[in-house]
């Protein structure tokens, strides 16, 4: 595969739940699930009432997410954003660009 593709993704639904508050700037992603033909991966990420976006740079390798929220609430929740991937995840690891770290990724349930 070529150079590294970047897309920015808006935001596809909310998920409340008790776990962190929020602010302006990345947030870390929580959990991660994918879809049965590997190409959506739904991301729940430590935010409330927020406006998410996500960067996402895929390589041959890797999948690395950045999801930014921006609100002014600091209520206790998590939000969820859904991203659509250019090639099937197959064996590449997910990583949260707001840490660097790996994600385990489940299937979505279903």
């Amino acid at each position: 595969m070529g150079p590294s593709l970047i897309r920015t993704v808006a935001l596809v639904g909310a998920v409340v739940v008790g776990l962190s508050g929020c602010s302006h700037g990345p947030v870390d992603i929580q959990r991660a699930s994918v879809s049965p033909d590997g190409r959506t991966l739904q991301l729940i990420v430590g935010a409330c009432n927020a406006d998410l976006t996500a960067v996402v740079e895929e390589s041959e390798d890797t999948v690395e997410i950045t999801v930014t929220a921006r609100n002014e609430s600091q209520n206790t929740c998590a939000e969820g954003i859904q991203v659509t991937l250019d090639s099937e995840l197959g064996d590449r690891s997910v990583i949260d660009g707001s840490d660097g770290d790996a994600l385990e990724v489940q299937p979505m349930p279903g």
